[in-house]
């Protein structure tokens, strides 16, 4: 399998475990001793710490809004065999505006399997989101 169609694989089971909150699926798209950095900076290492960050991460924020729509934008696979893309989630919740948030991932492979992932916002998106939480975050439930 590509690395291409490996990372896709995992986007789609990404999405399979944000529905049902069944993460081991995930796990199996990374080595065992690969490295997550998530938009803020953390570092998450090996699979089972992998998964816990995208459980904390999506329950912290993703879950709170009443929609929310994914769309990796153009994923590109590099020369040494990594892959970069740029990725868009809308998030919508009644009686606010929707908050647009996007950014830039960055996976390299070993072996057929994720061996680091790093997530990074666009520029000013973060100070976009703490706008958005400062003026409508009571809303979130």
């Amino acid at each position: 399998m590509s690395n291409k169609l490996h990372f896709l694989n995992y986007a789609e089971a990404f999405e399979s475990a944000f529905d049902s909150d069944e993460w081991a699926a995930v796990a199996e798209y990374f080595a065992p001793n690969s490295e997550y950095v998530a938009i803020d900076g953390t570092r998450a290492v090996g699979r089972d710490q992998i998964v816990e960050a995208f459980r904390s991460s999506v329950d912290a924020i993703d879950r709170r809004f009443d929609e929310r729509i994914v769309r990796p934008l153009d994923p590109q696979l590099r020369e040494d065999g990594s892959l970069f893309m740029t990725w868009e989630i809308l998030f919508k919740k009644q009686g606010a505006p929707d908050l647009r948030v996007t950014g830039t991932g960055a996976a390299t492979f070993k072996d057929g399997k994720i061996s680091k992932l790093v997530d990074r916002l666009e520029d000013g998106v973060g100070e976009t989101m703490a706008a958005w939480m400062n003026e409508h975050g009571s809303k979130l439930a």
